[in-house]
């Protein structure tokens, strides 16, 4: 009566928005590890530019 098909593409498309949903997670997780190198680029990139002007 064609219900195990309907059963079936629900699971497809809930797989995939788990698939998606996982890979969001990854460039997340991602970008969190990027952030403390971020900053302390940033404290160094500061540092040399005030040690640069002498005492601002």
């Amino acid at each position: 009566d064609g219900s195990d098909w309907r059963a079936e593409s629900t699971v497809r498309v809930e797989t995939s928005k788990t698939g998606m949903l996982l890979e969001v997670n990854r460039k997340l997780v991602n970008v969190l590890a990027a952030i403390p190198v971020l900053v302390r680029k940033m404290d160094v990139i500061s540092e040399r530019v005030t040690g640069r002007c002498g005492d601002v």
